[in-house]
């Protein structure tokens, strides 16, 4: 699993991921920030919790979620799962669906559609 607490944890991952990829991260980033920035300092997700980009549906796969959310950026799906571990923190679990099973896709489309 990859985290992403500031913009330059995305420009590390550019040449190691496909650009639909950090594309989607990027716009997420600027979602939240717009969400959560107040005074204009440099803007940092770790005290809201950050995204985590999972690599293998065992990563996530003993986490509750409050949603399950498809998306698509460029063509390419992923869900955006919301974990809310605390009350202070949330973390947005990015899962691509090119790395889920059949099964595990359905797992989080049923989490989705509840």
């Amino acid at each position: 699993m990859k985290w992403i607490y500031e913009m330059a944890d995305i420009d590390a991952l550019e040449d190691v991921l496909p650009m639909e990829t950090t594309g989607y991260l990027r716009e997420r980033f600027h979602e939240l920030e717009k969400i959560y920035e107040d005074d204009g300092t440099p803007f940092s997700l770790g005290e809201y919790g950050g995204i985590a980009l999972v690599e293998s549906y065992d990563e996530i796969a003993s986490l509750i979620f409050e949603e399950a959310i498809p998306e698509t950026y460029l063509g390419m799906a992923f869900f955006r799962c919301v974990h809310v571990p605390n009350n202070e923190t949330c973390v947005d679990y990015c899962v691509p669906v090119s790395i889920l099973s059949p099964d595990q896709f359905k797992i989080l489309l049923d989490n989705a559609a509840s």
